[in-house]
């Protein structure tokens, strides 16, 4: 706030009404960039993570990439005890899991977890999902604009429904969901 009216204070004022109108795009134009490319990028250069070579995960990956009709993402181990996958879209696509989630779930669960991280990149939800969390840290008007996790629920809830379509089942999502809450 103090570097948005220590900038705007010499062209006449302290305007909060012009101030916000003028916080919320750009703080949406900022936020989109990094959600799409700063902090993609920024997360695969800092962390130590390996290339997962896993013949029967690369086939997986490849065949349901194709049914998706996207482009085959790059698989990543993340050297970390703690549960945890995602996804990011961005000029190359990757899914995270961490070593702790491929050590507790059985290879259906796995499955499931990766097929609900392809939906993601499928729909760019994690760009979105980026997005929103920057909207919120960095204009407290986005809540009032309507930017709130409403739109990430619908997300999660889409990748499930995938998930369940794929498997033709939602046991091993919900498997391996409880497995994973167990550590949070």
């Amino acid at each position: 706030d103090f570097a948005c009216g220590a900038m705007c204070a010499p062209c006449g004022g302290t305007d909060l009404l012009g101030l916000a109108l003028l916080s919320l795009p750009t703080t949406l134009v900022f936020s989109t960039a990094a959600g799409f490319v700063l902090i993609p990028t920024y997360y695969v250069i800092t962390n130590q993570k390996y290339e997962i070579k896993d013949r029967n995960v690369k086939n997986f990956i490849k065949t349901q990439s194709k049914k998706l009709s996207i482009r085959e993402p790059r698989v990543y181990a993340v050297n970390k005890s703690k549960p945890l996958a995602f996804s990011f879209r961005s000029h190359k696509s990757a899914i995270f899991l961490s070593i702790g989630l491929t050590e507790i779930l059985n290879k259906k669960e796995l499955q499931a977890v990766i097929l609900h991280e392809l939906a993601h990149i499928k729909e760019k939800s994690s760009a979105l999902k980026v997005s929103n969390t920057l909207m919120r840290v960095f204009s407290p008007f986005s809540r009032l604009a309507g930017f709130h996790e409403g739109a990430m629920g619908t997300e999660e809830s889409k990748a499930d429904t995938f998930v369940a379509k794929e498997q033709k089942t939602d046991k091993h999502l919900h498997s391996a969901k409880a497995k994973i809450g167990k550590f949070r």
